[in-house]
């Protein structure tokens, strides 16, 4: 008989399965279903493994952080469980039915299990190209009743499991999408989440920092500049809008001084779809003569020394006001611009004159 208060957590954890995008990262959406797993289920620990997690593919919760690497490096190769779980065709799972009738005299189970307290695993998971995604629970101690009663109660939470990993699945992919399309820009950029957590250092940024000794001034001004952004987003009473203001910040190294503009982005107003944007940007460029720059992009007088202008950063109404034209007359050269660049917007312009 199920309890109003196991009905409760239950709900719960439907709840927390279900919406991985209320929370401001994968790891913290991981920690709330094994909570609510454990309290659903009365165990004493959890792990949590998210493959394409790069900083923490397998979170653990009450578990000692050294089983981790001992298993890694000494007994994954012993632990059959997975593959006889792949060949069942479970996507939930119990210890019984994946390890053999004499588990508990094997190496796996004297040397980890027992030194680890990891007793009668029960786990939801679920494989694809990409690798398997689960979670699974267990008892500190021997208790060979949890697993009957823990495997319903997961077969009743896998298809919120899956909604949830299809959720975090589309996300990773428009992140990745947005990597590689940032991974060919030629100005250094920093991708980060709404609460300033990095996700993404382009290429031309691995390579502005290598370049400069002084790469931890960068790195921390970086940071600096996506946190205050961060801090502004999560602000009550801010106006939230697809593309902010940008801030910006000069820094300075023995090396080159440099310009940090942060801005939000995204293609939805809700934060936990949105982005930060950090551009590091170096003040000593010497850009090219406007002449070379009609020569090689086809562009006529005035859209070369607009063209240099947005390279430098310049806002349209300063162009304006120093070539004497009107706003709208920089905005249709602006787009001349980029279309004969083949640039996506202003902040691609210094990138792409920059480099042939």
């Amino acid at each position: 008989m199920t309890s109003p208060e196991q009905l409760r957590r239950l709900r719960r954890l439907l709840e927390v399965l279900n919406a991985p995008l209320d929370f401001e990262g994968s790891v913290e959406w991981r920690r709330e279903v094994a909570d609510a797993a454990r309290a659903l289920t009365g165990a004493d620990s959890a792990a949590f493994a998210l493959p394409w997690d790069e900083a923490q593919p397998i979170a653990t919760f009450d578990i000692d952080p050294q089983s981790i690497q001992d298993f890694v490096e000494r007994f994954a190769a012993l632990d059959t469980g997975h593959l006889r779980r792949m060949e069942l065709g479970l996507e939930v799972f119990g210890q019984s039915q994946v390890y053999p009738a004499d588990f508990e005299e094997t190496e796996l189970y004297r040397d980890f299990v027992l030194k680890y307290r990891i007793h009668h695993g029960v786990g939801v998971a679920v494989d694809d190209a990409e690798g398997s995604v689960w979670f699974a629970v267990y008892r500190d101690r021997p208790d060979p009743r949890f697993e009957a009663r823990t495997l319903p109660l997961l077969e009743l939470a896998l298809p919120a499991f899956k909604a949830g990993l299809a959720t975090i699945r589309a996300m990773h992919r428009r992140q990745a999408g947005l990597a590689a399309m940032l991974d060919q820009l030629r100005e250094p950029l920093l991708l980060c989440d709404a609460a300033g957590r990095p996700l993404h250092a382009n290429t031309a940024l691995v390579r502005a920092l290598e370049a400069d000794p002084e790469r931890d001034v960068l790195r921390r001004a970086l940071q600096t500049a996506a946190d205050v952004l961060a801090s502004l987003i999560r602000a009550p009473g801010k106006t939230r809008s697809p593309i902010a203001i940008p801030g910006e910040r000069t820094v300075r190294t023995r090396s080159d001084e440099y310009r940090v503009r942060a801005s939000l982005v995204g293609e939805d107003v809700v934060a936990r779809e949105r982005g930060i944007l950090v551009a590091l940007e170096p003040t000593s460029v010497a850009f090219p003569r406007a002449a070379r720059l009609r020569e090689r992009f086809g562009l006529t007088r005035r859209e070369a020394e607009i063209a240099l202008l947005l390279a430098q950063g310049r806002k349209t109404a300063d162009i304006a006001r120093d070539l004497v034209i009107s706003r709208h007359t920089v905005r249709r050269h602006t787009e001349n611009v980029l279309r004969k660049l083949g640039v996506p917007s202003r902040a691609a312009v210094a990138a792409r004159i920059l480099h042939p």
